[in-house]
């Protein structure tokens, strides 16, 4: 069903992106909110005069207005498909999850196992390469696996917008590089201290999780553990993520998600300094350590994209969280370079050790300061 459209004559209707649908054909007056009616029962919109037509009187003005405007080679066409409904239950809700299953099967389902095969490469395949030669195999891996955020996070927030006008792209072809690339990362978000603070957060939150998940394999051969616990430490620490994805969201509701990100955050540190650096050359502490470390890194990673949210406008939240992890892949790029060259020092993997424990610390304190900058000092679900 098209829906009929009216508004006000020599006026312009002005699209999200600030492009006009016809130049020509209008001015620069914008309609403003108190203008646009939209139903979200049967998808139809309508771009109502707001001095008469809203008041249910339509003029003769008003009428070749009306003819006037659906005359300009339909400027306007917007489809019922508009209203998005999603389904909540039944088939196709266990189909959407079932294809969203899938294809992060092949993403994370593989990026959770690199510590396994980054340990049998270098001591089964690429035995005449040297460790940060193969690390950079996977570096590069886990930085195209963030890099394309910037583009989904765009479609995320744009996939919707499906009104078919004629001639409303024309200008995309005149425009610059930068302002092409203006439209995949939203640069001027971090003018606003707190979401530059809070990207600095999953940065530093990123290079100790990628670090760690990814040789703890390698650290456990290093002190002597078989190669078969080695993997199995792995396949333990993804295992405790399963509750650490479920439990910290669950919790959040009631308690803030910033206040849940803090907690997860400050024991991934917790448990480096106490558990690990001390402790990793014994096999108990070590097994602690991977389900504990697993648990919490599960929560940040899960609880992230809430934070992202609650500092964004609905509609600008993909752009903004592709953005973030826009920065957020080139850590991916260099934390596996950095951490196996640390491993090369004379203090070995337990400098790597220190340098993970480090960058979860001053994780924390940008999520604490994140955090009031959003609610202060005050004691609230935030």
């Amino acid at each position: 069903m098209v829906s009929s459209v009216v508004g006000r004559p020599s006026s312009s209707i002005r699209g999200e992106n600030g492009g006009y649908f016809s130049d020509e054909d209008y001015d620069e007056e914008t309609a403003g909110p108190e203008d646009v009616f939209e139903s979200i029962f049967d998808g139809e919109v309508s771009v109502i005069n707001s001095d008469t037509e809203k008041h249910g009187n339509i003029n003769d003005n008003n009428q070749g207005s009306l003819e006037e405007i659906k005359s300009k080679e339909d400027a306007v066409t917007v489809t019922e498909e508009y209203v998005v409904e999603y389904p909540e239950g039944g088939k196709l809700a266990y189909l959407t999850l079932f294809g969203c299953f899938m294809g992060l099967v092949g993403e994370f389902g593989l990026w959770n196992s690199t510590g396994a095969i980054e340990s049998y490469i270098a001591k089964h395949i690429l035995v005449d390469n040297s460790d940060i030669a193969i690390s950079m195999i996977f570096a590069l891996f886990s930085f195209f696996v963030m890099f394309g955020t910037m583009v989904s996070g765009v479609i995320f927030d744009k996939h919707v917008e499906i009104i078919r006008i004629k001639r409303l792209n024309e200008g995309e072809r005149n425009m610059t590089l930068k302002e092409k690339l203006n439209d995949l990362i939203d640069f001027s978000s971090f003018k606003e201290l707190t979401f530059m603070v809070l990207t600095g957060a999953l940065f530093l939150n990123e290079f100790a999780l990628l670090m760690v998940s990814t040789y703890i394999p390698s650290y456990a051969l290093s002190k002597g553990f078989s190669e078969s616990f080695s993997l199995i430490a792995l396949t333990v620490f993804n295992a405790a993520g399963v509750a650490g994805r479920i439990v910290p969201t669950f919790l959040s509701d009631r308690y803030g998600n910033f206040n849940l990100v803090i907690l997860m955050s400050t024991i991934m540190t917790l448990t480096v300094w106490i558990i690990w650096l001390p402790f990793g050359q014994n096999l108990g502490a070590f097994t602690a350590f991977t389900i504990v470390f697993g648990f919490a890194v599960a929560g940040t990673l899960a609880l992230t994209p809430l934070c992202t949210s609650a500092i964004s406008k609905p509609k600008d939240f993909g752009k903004r969280y592709g953005t973030a992890y826009f920065f957020v892949a080139f850590c991916n790029l260099i934390s596996l370079p950095v951490g196996m060259a640390l491993t090369e020092t004379h203090a070995g993997y337990d400098a790597m050790v220190a340098f993970a424990g480090a960058t979860c610390t001053l994780a924390t304190v940008c999520f604490v300061y994140t955090r009031y900058r959003v609610g202060g000092l005050n004691k609230i679900r935030i």
